[in-house]
């Protein structure tokens, strides 16, 4: 039985137990239509039970469940076939009557079995019956299986609640069908269904089987489905025709509701199948928390539920059935009405968009839906929402009539397909969009031609498909659309978006000062226009990697300058852009997290979830794993919901990065690196990420240092962008180059001449260190320490490269002579304990005793007898020895790299166990004990 394999298990199960002597009542609840009859008819057919059935009936026959199933034991001739059920015998005689006679069936190492079927309908006489039986079957060879109806409110749902609390009965909720599954019976009874038909059968079957025959018989019969030569063949599929007993349901539901909650639910339905609160009380009138009491009826009601925040029916045909209840003018007249109230609605959502368009056609005003389907998508996208646009643009094409409208609303959507070029971001987020556009456009472009649009309009075209080839990365196309976007423009009305492209497609190629100069020119150009915010934007992009404090003040204009002029996209990116700036510095999530909270204000999607993986990014260098793999966990739920394919992606490689941050083997790393297609793991952007940020730091991790270098080589070698900014590989990859002796690669050639041209700290760090490590080879070793000092200091918020840094500069042919490494050695040992990265502590330790032998080297391992004897341990001689110094406990706390507490807890701790009163008597005490 399709997709039921655990429950006839537990039907089983329970069966098995009851034929040991452990008789149970079972009861399986589910909603009608469900499958619940044909599960206990295909888990128990071979045990051959007895049956019987309750019906709706305005006087219920009493007994009459247990009277039918005795009626076939007396057809049969069976022993007992002298029982019956007199109406007026007690619950407790008719229940001790049938327990004999199931008794009696009981055998051959098998129970007796009673399934009771529609236990909802029951009367109250049986219901008392199976309250004794539940109570009585203990020590019986006897299984009672009741089926009930979990969506209707019965005497019997009380008495299950009733026996469940007490434990008397077992309950067993059948579920809807999962998609894969619906599929696969419409396979079975098809044999080999077609995609557009099993589509159909999913939406509207909603998981439930019987259904799914029902549909299937409204398709063959009216020709949406056929065979041809022996192959199922799809259609013109027709509206759904509801299933009689479905929609009488329904009518009988609603024909019990309130006039406000009738007004809700047909609300409800003319918005669709389901719909945010916030719309459905803008659209019916009733503030939200007076909707929130008729929702909770409408539920309680089993038409509409609460879920993840939105408003939906219970099933798919339920709205169906809510909108056939209604005549059609007053169908279209509510429609209408709705349509007026949603043309002032300044909410961007998918929800928005998708009422409108079902509204219009309920209403029958395709035109009018067309239209305001377009000027709601041209008032998301100038609020960064291309999502809820592109959704709308869909819906009006499919209404437009007009040429000239349908040219409109191409126009509109090559602009949101090209808009979903996300500002900074550290991935493609839709390639697949940006292609879409580039094609539209090329379409567009000789439609207009054709029609002899005006030139101005030709090429605001063109700088649009500039736009989508800039976001893919496409230079030289991008360059060329953006010069046939100037040769359309001779009055240079376009000038400045031309040259903001020009500067982004610059920034693309590494040009960053001619980048800047375009920039600044666009701005120049006219401070107030719009477009002067983002000629900032751009400015500060174009500085960032050669002078970061400027760019910080280009993007912080940039906010000003939005918050001035009430500009929530631009503020958006401006502020994602700052905390881009502090992910590089290392700074802290402030200003991302003000980003991605005002991106998702206003529904700009792409800002936000940017800021989302920017922020998972900046976790994960400042090594805090939990925070990051929440944040990933976050991510993919936002790429999931907003249909954003790659970020999903991106969201499993950063989830793969926690996974080898933490030491996790390259298993584990590999098993989350599996939801990755492989197409997208051939693509050189995404196979660096996995490369640097998995192989890289899960080879380091384990210390397989000929790995990681190969690993980190191959990243950059994946890398298009000359001057990656935004990675640390480099700077790593020069680290294991130069302490491996292999200082011919390009990149480590040139950051060994120049370092301070990565802008990443966790970057600039290891490549300082490198050269650090080269003029110590050279003799230079007060321009090393200086180097030294300046590398972890860079280094100071990112704990995991500061540590991987001290470990390999100590692991160098110059490290065991270089006394100034010893406290950062001891320090990056204590931070891979914590850390719990064994193999990196063991290195530490191992390269300490081989040669770090300094005046604050790693603790001493061995404690005098005497010492060891009164407690003393390893850490606390080492805080000793600095007492006897005359150090204080702050400057101890800093030359060891500990808290002040920490020392003071020592310090407290050595007192007691020498039973010393001060300090100095401590010192006098130790001092023997430690003659250097």
């Amino acid at each position: 039985m399709i997709g039921r394999d655990d429950e006839v298990r537990s039907i089983l199960g329970v069966a098995a137990r009851a034929a040991r002597g452990e008789g149970r009542v079972l009861v399986i609840e589910g909603e009608a239509g469900i499958g619940k009859t044909r599960l206990v008819k295909e888990a128990l057919t071979a045990a051959q039970p007895l049956i019987g059935r309750a019906v709706p009936a305005a006087h219920p026959v009493p007994y009459r469940p247990f009277a039918e199933a005795l009626m076939a034991v007396e057809r049969a001739g069976a022993a007992s076939a002298e029982r019956t059920l007199d109406p007026l015998l007690s619950p407790i005689v008719a229940g001790e009557t049938m327990l004999r006679a199931l008794r009696d069936r009981a055998g051959r190492g098998g129970p007796g079995i009673l399934a009771l079927e529609d236990l909802h309908w029951a009367d109250e006489q049986t219901l008392a019956c199976v309250e004794y039986l539940a109570d009585s079957l203990a020590r019986e060879p006897v299984l009672v299986v009741a089926s009930l109806r979990a969506e209707e409110a019965s005497p019997a749902q009380d008495m299950v609640l009733r026996l469940a609390a007490r434990h008397a009965v077992d309950v067993l909720d059948l579920g809807r069908l999962s998609g894969p599954d619906v599929a696969r019976i419409c396979d079975e009874c098809l044999g080999g269904a077609p995609a557009a038909v099993g589509d159909y059968v999913r939406h509207y079957a909603d998981g439930i089987p019987h259904l799914v025959e029902e549909l299937l018989g409204t398709l063959l019969s009216s020709g949406g489905l056929r065979r041809v030569d022996g192959v199922w063949v799809a259609g013109e599929l027709p509206a759904p025709v509801i299933p009689d007993a479905f929609g009488t349901a329904v009518t009988r539901r609603l024909a019990a509701l309130g006039p406000d909650e009738r007004h809700v639910v047909t609300v409800a339905a003319a918005l669709g199948r389901r719909s945010a609160p916030s719309l459905l009380s803008m659209v019916s009138g009733f503030p939200e928390n007076r909707l929130a009491d008729l929702i909770a009826r409408l539920s309680s009601a089993y038409l509409l539920v609460e879920r993840h925040g939105t408003v939906e029916f219970r099933h798919a045909l339920t709205r169906e059935a809510v909108l056939a209840s209604l005549p059609a003018g007053e169908r279209e007249r509510l429609a209408s009405a709705a349509l007026t109230v949603l043309e002032s609605a300044e909410t961007q959502s998918d929800d928005i968009a998708e009422s409108m368009a079902g509204l219009a056609m309920l209403a029958r005003q395709p035109d009018r839906g067309a239209y305001m389907l377009l000027t709601f998508a041209r008032r998301a996208r100038a609020c960064g929402a291309p999502a809820p646009a592109e959704i709308a643009l869909t819906r009006a094409r499919e209404l437009a009539v007009d040429p000239e409208t349908v040219d409109k609303i191409d126009e509109e959507t090559l602009a949101v397909l090209a808009s979903w070029r996300a500002r900074g971001s550290l991935v493609r987020v839709h390639a697949s969009r940006l292609d879409q556009a580039v094609e539209l456009g090329r379409h567009l472009v000789l439609r207009l031609e054709a029609g002899n649009a005006p030139p101005e309009r030709r090429a605001r075209i063109h700088l649009a498909v500039a736009r989508a080839n800039l976001g893919a990365k496409r230079w030289e196309q991008a360059t060329a659309d953006a010069a046939q976007a100037k040769r359309l423009d001779p009055r240079g009305r376009l000038r400045q978006e031309i040259d903001l492209i020009r500067a982004d497609i610059a920034i693309g190629r590494d040009r960053h000062r001619e980048a800047e100069r375009l920039a600044q020119a666009a701005f120049d150009a006219d401070p107030e226009h719009p477009l002067a915010g983002e000629a900032l934007l751009i400015l500060g992009r174009a500085r960032r990697p050669n002078d970061a404090d400027r760019a910080r003040d280009a993007f912080a204009r940039a906010l000003a300058f939005a918050k001035r002029r009430s500009m929530p996209d631009l503020i958006a990116g401006s502020l994602n852009e700052i905390g881009t700036l502090d992910l590089l510095r290392n700074g802290t999530p402030d200003a991302l997290e003000q980003a991605r909270g005002q991106a998702f204000a206003i529904g700009a999607m792409v800002a936000g979830t940017v800021a989302q993986f920017n922020l998972v990014v900046l976790h994960l260098f400042r090594h805090e794993l939990d925070r990051a793999e929440s944040r990933a966990a976050e991510l993919l739920d936002l790429a999931h919901r907003h249909r954003m394919g790659p970020l999903e992606y991106a969201a499993s490689i950063a989830r793969a990065a926690v996974a080898a941050s933490r030491g996790d083997d390259i298993a584990a790393v590999e098993e989350l690196l599996r939801h990755v297609p492989e197409a997208l793991k051939a693509d050189p952007e995404w196979s660096s990420l996995i490369w640097g940020h998995c192989y890289a730091v899960a080879a380091i991790n384990r210390d397989d240092c000929d790995a990681a270098r190969l690993a980190l080589r191959h990243a950059h070698g994946l890398m298009q962008i000359p001057d990656p900014h935004h990675s640390p590989v480099p700077g790593l990859l020069t680290l294991l180059s130069v302490v491996a002796g292999e200082e011919y690669h390009e990149t480590v050639r040139t950051l060994l001449q120049d370092p301070d041209r990565l802008s990443h700290a966790a970057a600039r760090g290891p490549a300082l260190a490198a050269c650090a490590i080269r003029e110590a080879r050279q003799g230079n070793q007060t321009r090393a320490n200086v180097l030294l000092r300046e590398a972890f200091g860079t280094l100071a918020a990112t704990p995991w490269f500061q540590a991987v840094t001290v470990r390999h500069v100590a692991a160098s042919d110059v490290g065991p002579a270089w006394p100034e490494l010893a406290p950062y050695l001891q320090h990056a040992r204590g931070f891979f304990e914590a850390a719990a990265l064994g193999t990196l502590a063991q290195a530490c330790a191992d390269t300490s005793a081989a040669g770090a032998t300094t005046r604050t080297a790693a603790p001493r391992v061995g404690v005098p007898f005497d010492l060891k004897a009164a407690g003393v341990t390893a850490r606390e001689l080492e805080v000793a020895e600095l007492v006897i110094r005359g150090l204080s406990n702050r400057e101890i706390a800093q030359h060891l790299f500990l808290s002040p507490r920490t020392i003071d807890k020592h310090v407290e701790r050595l007192l007691q166990k020498m039973g010393c009163p001060n300090r100095t008597t401590l010192a006098l005490r130790l001092t023997p004990f430690l003659p250097s």
